[in-house]
């Protein structure tokens, strides 16, 4: 009866080391392998967040801060211009051609704050997480023979390791190549990944400004065009209208310029921003 019991004992300890319940068709290894990346992907995000709230980036924050305010005075302000020169055009396209003017004024603000912030993410991500060392081959802390006999020892075990590189029993310089790690590949994940994170930003605040603009556009650049359409010819309400049809379209070439240029310095953020849509 003791002996049943303690068997019991041990195999109620030997499972309760492995997951509760691991995802359909994935092995524990993989399950494990798993798990290490996903540590370590979220060790180098925490990285990025601390470089980019360091003290350097005050300023660019205070700056979009200060921009996403303006947007939103916009916003106020385009309800009144509605109320205002509903049916009148020509003081509509006036009014809307330094709405236009205003935007991408807060463009160019809000891409030099994110300018500063990628230079300093490149400063500081050197600092922000130790590099990793190379992999230990399993067996290289065990005690070696000395002298001939650790020549002797070696011997079988090179061959066998040319004679597996390739087919032909050459060396692959591709494994070979792979074989060693750059130990300093983690200051360069957590650069990309502050450098994303910045990307992000960006290109979301360009997509609420491209939104904004077409709401704009269609609920009052267009009607106030129709009307014009329907009135007699006047040259101030065409010089009016020829001014703001330029400003929209210099904004929207500011827009598509600052998208342009950031998935260029961040292009993880692009690609994250182009699967999310």
């Amino acid at each position: 009866m003791m002996m049943v019991r303690s068997q019991k004992a041990k195999t109620m300890d030997i499972t309760s080391t492995l997951p509760a319940a691991l995802p359909r068709g994935m092995s524990v290894e993989r399950f494990q392998a798993q798990e290490a990346a996903d540590k370590k992907k979220a060790a180098i995000t925490a990285a990025a967040s601390k470089v980019l709230s360091s003290p350097k980036n005050d300023a660019a924050e205070q700056t979009k801060t200060r921009v996403r305010e303006q947007i939103q005075e916009i916003r106020k302000r385009l309800n009144i211009l509605k109320s205002l020169y509903a049916n009148n055009p020509k003081e509509m396209a006036k009014a809307l051609a330094q709405v236009f003017k205003d935007l991408k004024a807060a463009i160019k603000a809000y891409k030099a704050a994110l300018k500063s912030e990628m230079d300093n993410a490149g400063d500081a991500g050197v600092t922000a997480m130790p590099a990793e060392p190379a992999p230990t081959a399993a067996g290289d802390t065990a005690e070696k023979p000395d002298g001939d006999d650790a020549a002797k020892a070696d011997a079988p075990e090179a061959g066998k390791a040319a004679a597996s590189d390739t087919p032909d029993g050459g060396q692959d310089p591709k494994t070979d190549s792979a074989a060693q790690p750059d130990p300093t590949a983690p200051y360069g994940a957590v650069e990309t990944a502050a450098k994303t994170m910045v990307g992000e930003d960006g290109l979301n605040f360009t997509k609420e400004i491209r939104a904004l603009v077409n709401l704009i556009e269609q609920k009052l650049l267009t009607p106030a065009r129709m009307q014009k359409a329907m009135q007699k010819p006047d040259k101030a309400t065409d010089e009016a209208f020829k001014d703001v049809e330029e400003q929209l379209k210099s904004l929207r070439k500011e827009i598509e310029d600052t998208d342009r240029d950031l998935k260029a310095e961040a292009p993880m953020a692009g690609m994250h921003l182009d699967i999310a849509a």
